[in-house]
């Protein structure tokens, strides 16, 4: 899940993305699903720099732009 999970100190950064897009693309590997493109957003707190410590299903809970994971996963 992109962001911020159910378990507190499990975040699935922007930075992780890019790693793990370089990694699918340097192994050749075909798709990459990831759980929920309706997160792929702010919450409206982190666009003030304010991230949450808890995981919503609206927003990832990180400090990013509108649509940033799947601009990471080359989207």
């Amino acid at each position: 899940m992109i962001g911020r999970n159910d378990v507190a100190d499990e975040v699935f950064t922007l930075d992780d993305a890019r790693e793990l897009a370089a990694f699918a693309d340097q192994v050749h590997l075909g798709r990459i699903a990831w759980w929920s493109a309706a997160r792929d957003r702010a919450c409206p707190d982190d666009e003030t720099g304010i991230e949450r410590t808890d995981a919503v299903p609206t927003c990832s809970g990180v400090v990013q732009d509108d649509d940033e994971f799947a601009r990471a996963f080359g989207g």
